[in-house]
């Protein structure tokens, strides 16, 4: 029994420590990150909510990623379909 626990702490300890080693080796072409207090965010024309467009072009066909941050006092209304 103590050889088959020494068995599975060595292949759990060596997993994590290949996992460690294939996340430092990250391609910086691929990988892209911005802080959030790089972040631009722009005011809605009513000044209830904000935007920030993350990635791509929302005006533009093709993929894009945006956020939406609501001011206090402010909600979604239902969507009618």
């Amino acid at each position: 029994m103590p050889r088959l626990i020494a068995t599975i702490c060595a292949f759990i300890a060596s997993a994590l420590l290949a996992g460690n080693a294939l996340a430092a080796d990250l391609d910086p072409k691929i990988i892209a990150y911005t802080l959030p207090e790089n972040i631009k965010w722009v005011d809605n024309a009513a000044r209830t909510n904000q935007t920030a467009i993350i990635y791509g072009d929302p005006t533009k066909p093709g993929p894009y990623y945006m956020l939406l941050k609501w001011k206090a006092g402010n909600m979604s209304r239902p969507h009618a379909q």
